[in-house]
């Protein structure tokens, strides 16, 4: 998470264990039963806080387990130390919590840049108002 918070080490992530004792071990026996899974994700609404996650995850047949920041991979995270990971998608697009908290970059002007449009925009008030 470098990028999004500028700290270079691991942090671990955990599926909810409500999916982890559906699940089982194996990956293949994982996959055929993480396709027969149905259910729904409650959680806030999008925001930039990259530090915090409130949800909740309703599975069929189960109790609702509730979802944290350690449930969560955010968009530009690096996944290590794992061979595979399933996943749902809970916020896209404008909606991620990275873009959330992206900023446009600062205007870059020299002085030279600024004198001038300042000369510019006194020359244009002159013109208009002659």
């Amino acid at each position: 998470t470098k990028q999004l918070d500028g700290e270079t080490n691991l942090k671990g992530k955990s599926a909810p264990s409500v999916l982890t004792n559906m699940l089982g071990s194996g990956a293949e026996r994982q996959l055929e039963r993480f396709n027969k899974i149905s259910g729904s994700v409650e959680c806030e609404t999008p925001n930039p806080s990259t530090n915090k996650f409130v949800g909740t995850l309703h599975v069929t047949g189960s109790e609702p387990a509730p979802l944290t920041i350690s449930n969560v991979l955010l968009r530009g995270s690096s996944l290590r130390n794992t061979e595979y990971a399933y996943g749902l998608v809970i916020n896209t697009g404008a909606d991620t919590k990275v873009m959330q908290g992206a900023r446009k970059p600062p205007l870059k002007l020299s002085s030279m840049d600024r004198s001038i449009n300042l000369m510019m925009a006194c020359i244009c008030v002159a013109l208009v108002a002659m």
